[in-house]
C-alpha cells in the first residue's frame, strides 16, 4: 500500500510538471470544460441537468441570505439533511442525510475528505469561515461508487471561492448569551497567482450550564494557473473548546471537550480538449481531548490523536462514444489515543465509468473496488438513466450500492458502559432512485423517490439494562423515502408587492429495522422520519432585504418541532448591516443527546467589503 501511496504522489508530480511545461499551438479556452460543470453527482465533470441523482447545490447568493454563524449551520437548510446539533454554533453537528446515521455521510472540502476516522461526531470540524464558501453541493444517496468508504447515505462537497479577485473583507457580530465573532477575509492578485486567506474567532458563555464555547479558524489558498491548467495548496486549521452538558450523558452535566484539526491539500487540474486529470495529495491531523467533569480532569479524559494521509487521481476522456472517467485513490489512517490504543489502517481503490449520450437520452454505467486491510477486494456497481422529456422537463433513475468502513471507536473503543468490537464488518446497502427534474428561469422544481436495504449495520445493542453497549452487525434497515423541492424565482414573482423569491422542500421517509429480538438499540428510533422547509425572500423595503425560514421535523423518536428563523440585512454601498434570529418562537425541542436546543437568539452584524 506505500507503494501505491508513493506511485500516485510520483505520477501526479510528472504529470504537473509536463502539463505544465507544455508548449501547444491549441488556444487557451477550453470548450469542454467550460460547458461542464462539476457538481458532486461524479467525480469528474459533469453537468447537473444530465445526472441522474438527488443533487442539492447552495449558491453563495442562497448562503448570504441565511441566519448562520458557521459553515456546519448552513446544512440545516438543506433537504434531506437531519441538523442533529449538540449545543450551539455548530460546536458539534451530527451530519445524516436520508435517515442515515452521523457516521454514514461523507464531507469534502474542494473534493478533499475530511472525515474523522475516530468517530462521525468530528467529521464537521471544517475550518472555514463562511466568507470562504462559493457553494455546497450535497448529493443524496449512495456516493460509494463516486467517492469511495464512507459515502454511504450522501455526500457533502464545501466548495471555497476561486475567483481572481482583488479585496478585503471584515466582519463582527454580537448577540445574546455573550456572543461575540470577528471575521477577515483578504484575497489578491498577481499575474497568474491568487491567493485568499481568512481568519475567524468566536465565542458565547452558553444557553445554559456548561455550553459556552470558543473557536478559532485559518484558512489560506493558493492558486496558479497555466496554459493547460491549475494548481491550487490548501491549508486549514481549526480549534475549538466547549462546554459538553448532556452531549453523552445525563448524569455529567460538567463534560468538556476540545477538538483540533490541520487539514493540508494540494490539487492540480490539467485538461486539454479531450482530457481532463485532476490529482490530489491531502493530510489531516486530528486531536480530541475529553473531560467527564471539567471541574475534575483526573476523574476520567480521553486524548485521541488521529492522522489521514490520502492521495486520488481522476481523470476524463472526451470522445464521440461519450465521456470516459477512471481514478485510483489511496488512504491511510492511524490513531494513538489514551482509550483506542496504537491503531493504522489502510485502503485502496480504482473507479471506472462511462457515460453515452444520443439525443435525448443519457446512460451512464461504472463500479467502484476497494482493498480495506484484512479484506479481500470487493466491488461495488452502478447504473444512472436520464431522459429529456418535452420542454426542460428530465427523468432520471439509478441504482447504486455504497459501503462505510467502521471508525476506530466502533472498533476499539471501551469505557465501562461502551465496548467497540474489533472484528467489524463494513456496512453495505443498494439503493433504487426515480423522479423528475423541471428547471427554467421562472421555475424549478424536483420530485425524488427512492427504497434503500441496508445490511451489516453497525449498531450499539445490548440484551438487558445491566450490560455494557456493544458495536455489532446485526441491523438491517429499509428505508424508502419521497422528496420534493419547488422554488419560484425573481421573473416568476416581479408582479407581486411582496416576495421576491421562495422555496419550498418537503421529505418524508418510513423507515423499517430489523433487529434480533433478544437486543435493545442505542440508536433505533434517531432518524428523520418528515421535515418541510419554507423559505421566503421578501422585497427590498427602505433598502432593507428580509428572508423567513420555517423548519418543521419529526424524528422517529421525538415529537415534532417548528423553527422559525430570519435574518435582515441593509446594504449602504461597502457597509452591511444585519440583525439575525434563530428559534424567534422560542420553541423547547431536542436535536441530539440529552441537551436541549438552544432557544431564542439575536445577533446583530456589521461587515464591510474593500
Amino acid at each position: 500500500m506505500k507503494k501505491a501511496c508513493s506511485l500516485l504522489i510520483i505520477l501526479s508530480s510528472v504529470l504537473f510538471i509536463g502539463w505544465a511545461q507544455q508548449e501547444t499551438s491549441e488556444e487557451k479556452t477550453t470548450p469542454k470544460l467550460k460547458e461542464y460543470v462539476v457538481v458532486t453527482a461524479s467525480p469528474s465533470p459533469s453537468i447537473k441537468s444530465e445526472t441522474a441523482r438527488s443533487v442539492l447545490i447552495l449558491t453563495s447568493e442562497e448562503i448570504s441570505k441565511l441566519p448562520v454563524t458557521s459553515v456546519a449551520e448552513l446544512l440545516k437548510y438543506v433537504i434531506g439533511f437531519d441538523f442533529q446539533q449538540r449545543g450551539a454554533g455548530g460546536m458539534q453537528v451530527d451530519a445524516s442525510l436520508r435517515g442515515g446515521t452521523f457516521e454514514q455521510t461523507l464531507i469534502l472540502i474542494d473534493g478533499f475528505k475530511i472525515n474523522d476516522p475516530q468517530t462521525g461526531h468530528n467529521s464537521l470540524n471544517i475550518p472555514l469561515s463562511i466568507e470562504d464558501v462559493e457553494r455546497i453541493e450535497v448529493l443524496r444517496g449512495p456516493g460509494s461508487r463516486l467517492f469511495g468508504p464512507n459515502a454511504f447515505s450522501g455526500v457533502v462537497n464545501i466548495v471555497t471561492r476561486r475567483r481572481g479577485e482583488k479585496g478585503f473583507a471584515l466582519g463582527i457580530k454580537y448577540g445574546q448569551h455573550s456572543y461575540r465573532e470577528v471575521a477577515a477575509r483578504a484575497s489578491s492578485v498577481t499575474g497568474r497567482l491568487q491567493n485568499s486567506t481568512s481568519f475567524s474567532y468566536r465565542a458565547s458563555a452558553g444557553y445554559l450550564d456548561n455550553t459556552d464555547f470558543d473557536q478559532v479558524n485559518l484558512y489560506d489558498r493558493w492558486q496558479v494557473d497555466f496554459r493547460s491548467g491549475s494548481a491550487s495548496l490548501h491549508c486549514g486549521f481549526s480549534e475549538k473548546s466547549f462546554g459538553a452538558n448532556g452531549f453523552y450523558a445525563s448524569s455529567f452535566p460538567n463534560q468538556w471537550e476540545k477538538v483540533r484539526v490541520l487539514l493540508t491539500g494540494l490539487e492540480t487540474n490539467l485538461y486539454s480538449r479531450h482530457f481532463i486529470i485532476n490529482p490530489k495529495i491531502y493530510l489531516r491531523h486530528g486531536f480530541d481531548q475529553f473531560l467527564l467533569d471539567r471541574n475534575n480532569p483526573s476523574l476520567f479524559e480521553n486524548i485521541h490523536h488521529n492522522r489521514v494521509l490520502g492521495s486520488q487521481i481522476n481523470s476524463s476522456y472526451f470522445s464521440r462514444f461519450g465521456q470516459t472517467s477512471a481514478g485510483l485513490e489511496f488512504r491511510a489512517e492511524q490513531v494513538n489515543s489514551t482509550n483506542l490504543g496504537e491503531r493504522r489502517r489502510e485502503t485502496f481503490g480504482i473507479y471506472l465509468e462511462h457515460k453515452y449520450k444520443w439525443s435525448n437520452f443519457a446512460l451512464l454505467a461504472g463500479m467502484v473496488a476497494y482493498k480495506y486491510s484484512g479484506l479481500p477486494w470487493k466491488a461495488w456497481p452502478g447504473v444512472e438513466i436520464n431522459y429529456h422529456l418535452a420542454g426542460r422537463m428530465v427523468w432520471f433513475l439509478s441504482y447504486n450500492q455504497s459501503f462505510r468502513l467502521p471508525t476506530f471507536t466502533e472498533l476499539y473503543y471501551h469505557d465501562p458502559v461502551n465496548l467497540g468490537h474489533s472484528q467489524l464488518k463494513p456496512e453495505e446497502n443498494k439503493e433504487i432512485e426515480s423522479g423528475f427534474r423541471y428547471a427554467q428561469k421562472l421555475l424549478t422544481a424536483e420530485l425524488s423517490v427512492f427504497r434503500r436495504k441496508a445490511f451489516n449495520l453497525i449498531d450499539w445493542v445490548r440484551s438487558s439494562d445491566l450490560e455494557p453497549w456493544q458495536a455489532r452487525n446485526i441491523s438491517e434497515v429499509i428505508i424508502s423515502g419521497t422528496e420534493i423541492s419547488l422554488a419560484g424565482h425573481q421573473e416568476l414573482l416581479r408582479r407581486t408587492r411582496v416576495f421576491e423569491d421562495f422555496r419550498v422542500n418537503f421529505v418524508y421517509y418510513q423507515t423499517n429495522k430489523f433487529l434480533p429480538p433478544e437486543y435493545i438499540s442505542k440508536y433505533a428510533l434517531s432518524g428523520l422520519k418528515e421535515q418541510l422547509m419554507l423559505n421566503l425572500g421578501f422585497k427590498k423595503i427602505f433598502g432593507s432585504r428580509c428572508n423567513l425560514f420555517v423548519r418543521h421535523f419529526r424524528r422517529l423518536n421525538g415529537r415534532p418541532a417548528t423553527v422559525v428563523d430570519a435574518r435582515i440585512s441593509w446594504k449602504l454601498n461597502n457597509l452591511e448591516i444585519s440583525c439575525e434570529g434563530t428559534n424567534l418562537l422560542n420553541k423547547f425541542y431536542y436535536d441530539a443527546g440529552f441537551l436541549p436546543a438552544p432557544g431564542r437568539w439575536l445577533l446583530v452584524g456589521v461587515k464591510t467589503i474593500i
